[in-house]
């Protein structure tokens, strides 16, 4: 007789359960799951804590986005300068005949640009070559941000066999 006492205890408490509570309700393969009203879900405290990370996530993410757009204009700026730089460089005995002195400039998109030739060597040596040697350097400068930013280039070029002073 104790026996069918304990088979029906659970019976009527499932039922009880059934009939009392709105989250008593039968799950895949005939188990019943209870939950209790306060447990069902997250808490309050967990989901914001969850949101708390998910900013922290965000801001750090945000910011190496923003560093990297940063860093690759600053790259393509100093390509840019470092292309006039050759430019320029290039234009040398070409466009500009080579000889001592200086000359400073700015190309159409802003930056400036500075051009040094000066005689390579000592008076001694350049007196005994059959032909001269310059050493020209370029600078090309921009403004980025709050700083002077600049590219340099140096060669050595033949030249006109007595450097003009």
């Amino acid at each position: 007789m104790r026996s069918v006492a304990s088979n029906s205890a659970p019976t009527a408490l499932i039922r009880w359960i059934r009939r009392t509570s709105p989250t008593g309700r039968r799950m895949g393969g005939g188990r019943l799951s209870v939950h209790a009203p306060g447990e069902a879900g997250f808490t309050l405290v967990e989901v914001i804590v969850a949101l708390a990370i998910l900013s922290i996530g965000i801001g750090v993410v945000g910011g190496l986005i923003s560093s990297s757009l940063r860093r690759t204009a600053a790259a393509e700026r100093m390509a840019e300068a470092g292309s006039m730089a050759q430019s320029l460089l290039a234009e040398v005995g070409a466009d500009l005949p080579i000889e001592s002195g200086e000359r400073n400039g700015q190309f159409p998109n802003g930056y400036l640009w500075h051009l040094k030739m000066q005689p390579y060597g000592s008076p001694a040596e350049r007196g005994e070559w059959p032909v001269g040697a310059y050493v020209i350097s370029t600078e090309v400068e921009w403004q980025d941000r709050s700083q002077r930013r600049s590219y340099m280039l140096t060669t050595l070029r033949f030249g006109p066999g007595r450097a003009r002073q």
